[in-house]
């Protein structure tokens, strides 16, 4: 199955919604798609909002920055579903980052290598493909 999306500005983040279920609740997200990251980050408040606390996190996780290495909670979500697919029992880290992103955070490498799926970003014919 390949899958196609229009990148909406040559100057702008590559943007993708997501869907995300734990606790019997589902919430959707924004996330800025970040190759440089490699596992999908959420802000802290994501968790509130889908009835986590941090006694619920699996475990606490070293997580390398562009400049340090910081502490950040691993979680287990039932349901994940963006750019036209659905992952099960995905696990994803809480951490803070920047208050002023206009996004919920990054959706990193791990999701494509969960999917197994070759990812191109094509940024002359301004598209996103899976396939």
């Amino acid at each position: 199955m390949m899958t196609k999306f229009e990148l909406k500005d040559r100057n702008s983040l590559i943007i993708v919604n997501v869907k995300l279920t734990a606790n019997e609740r589902t919430a959707f997200f924004k996330l800025a798609l970040d190759t440089g990251c490699s596992q999908t980050t959420l802000r802290p408040g994501v968790m509130l909002a889908l009835s986590f606390k941090t006694t619920d996190a699996l475990r606490k996780v070293n997580v390398t920055t562009g400049t340090r290495t910081e502490s950040a909670f691993e979680y287990e979500f039932s349901e994940m579903i963006t750019l036209g697919w659905k992952i099960e029992h995905v696990r994803l880290i809480a951490k803070e980052l920047p208050q002023s992103l206009p996004f919920d955070r990054l959706l990193g490498l791990d999701f494509f290598r969960i999917i197994k799926k070759k990812l191109t970003i094509d940024f002359e014919n301004q598209k996103l493909v899976l396939e």
